[in-house]
């Protein structure tokens, strides 16, 4: 296990260098690029089966075309065709607020591609709820690193950031990322 979390931390080390160009990384991810990270870095560098935690970030909850569940912008043609493919009995005189009104009753849930990309390379995905990043272990380790960056950065140039960042999660040890499982595991025995 010691080693798995040290590989995820030179994985973040690695993805930092080649991806992350601005302040805000949020608007440099998208669902192309963690997924392919996810599936071409961070999974076969794994040696056994792992629970992924995500978070809701934008690009985790992508949903393929196909699997999109209708809601009351699409058309009543794309409610229809979906409630056909699900096997889903309706009639083509009815309403759209009818047809929506079946599509709810169906209580399908959300397929996301990378849930699907994660067990496809044998390994199961936890989702947060919304707003609870506090019970993600690499929130409190992403904080630590951001805090420390803050703390002795004086040029605030994109490039020496970089490097303060790459110095900061560096020094980032297994000791403090079993101090953030623990920590998150005594919030979750709040729940």
């Amino acid at each position: 296990m010691q080693a798995a979390k040290q590989m995820v931390l030179s994985v973040a080390q690695n993805f930092f260098s080649k991806h992350c160009l601005q302040m805000d990384y949020h608007t440099e991810m998208n669902g192309l690029i963690f997924r392919d990270w996810l599936a071409n870095t961070l999974l076969p560098a794994l040696d056994r089966p792992s629970c992924i935690v995500m978070d809701n970030a934008s690009y985790h909850n992508v949903v393929a075309h196909a699997d999109k569940i209708p809601t009351s912008s699409s058309t009543k043609q794309d409610v229809m065709a979906w409630l056909a493919k699900e096997n889903i009995s309706f009639c083509c005189n009815n309403f759209k607020t009818e047809l929506l009104q079946l599509v709810r009753q169906t209580k399908k849930s959300k397929i996301f591609i990378i849930d699907k990309v994660i067990a496809e390379h044998g390994h199961t995905s936890l989702r947060l709820p919304p707003y609870h990043s506090h019970l993600n272990p690499i929130e409190l380790v992403w904080a630590a690193v951001k805090g420390q960056v803050a703390a002795v950065n004086k040029t605030f140039k994109l490039r020496d950031v970089k490097v303060l960042t790459r110095d900061a999660l560096a020094k980032i040890d297994i000791e403090y990322w079993n101090k953030c499982e623990e920590h998150v595991l005594r919030e979750e025995e709040a729940y």
